[in-house]
């Protein structure tokens, strides 16, 4: 099987480790060496379109690159939305009130919104009490969390999806696109490559439907995976 195709998702994968902003030297090698042997790098993030443009065009990655989870697309200067809306404000407020705050990216961000807490484990065990504000609401999305934050997302997203839709545009078989990620937020991802692998210290969700585990950590994984 040739691999044309590989999405990466950034924080915890390209980073040097999980909770870092600092991206991963050999990650950032190995993406530019897959391109020049003919593997597309798609990121897949759930930055902000801004973030997600400004990294793909750095790192030497291809086009377009999935952010916000999914919800959007970006290739170069043109933005396509995947999914419709976004949480209503007293939505917002009231998941704030939860004891969360919201991420620096959310007046950058169209659709998916972003909460942050010093107590990065009680991002999971707030799960719970944000579905159910969000049918208290009416509001029929779904909470993804990462390492890094918790993400309300309006339907029609998803990086798996998105991931198909690029693959579909480039003419690319599923068999013959990748995925890695360390997060369970990156299950659908995976699912939707035809090769799929996780860094050595994702989640474990990941880890059960990853083909290759890594066994290095975030990007250090990312380039034994490369």
């Amino acid at each position: 099987m040739r691999l044309r195709i590989l999405a990466a998702d950034v924080d915890g994968t390209l980073t040097e480790k999980r909770g870092s902003y600092r991206l991963s030297m050999n990650a950032i090698s190995m993406i530019r060496e897959l391109e020049s042997r003919g593997v597309a790098v798609v990121l897949a993030t759930g930055n902000s379109y801004q973030i997600t443009s400004g990294l793909t065009r750095y790192l030497g990655a291809s086009w377009p690159a999935i952010a916000e989870n999914g919800c959007v697309l970006v290739e170069r200067g043109r933005v396509e939305s995947l999914c419709s809306g976004r949480p209503p404000d007293a939505l917002i407020d009231s998941v704030r009130a939860l004891g969360l705050s919201e991420g620096w990216q959310n007046p950058c961000r169209l659709h998916d919104v972003e909460f942050v807490s010093d107590d990065r484990g009680s991002l999971t065990r707030l799960v719970p009490e944000v579905e159910r504000a969000m049918a208290a609401f009416g509001w029929n999305g779904r909470v993804l969390v990462s390492g890094y934050a918790l993400h309300m997302q309006p339907p029609g997203g998803g990086k798996g999806a998105a991931l198909r839709k690029v693959a579909g545009r480039l003419g690319v078989p599923a068999e013959q696109s990748g995925a890695v990620g360390d997060s369970s937020g990156d299950v659908d991802l995976l699912l939707s490559a035809g090769f799929r692998a996780a860094v050595g210290d994702a989640d474990p969700e990941l880890k059960g439907v990853a083909g290759y585990v890594a066994a290095a950590p975030a990007g250090e994984g990312f380039a034994e995976v490369a």
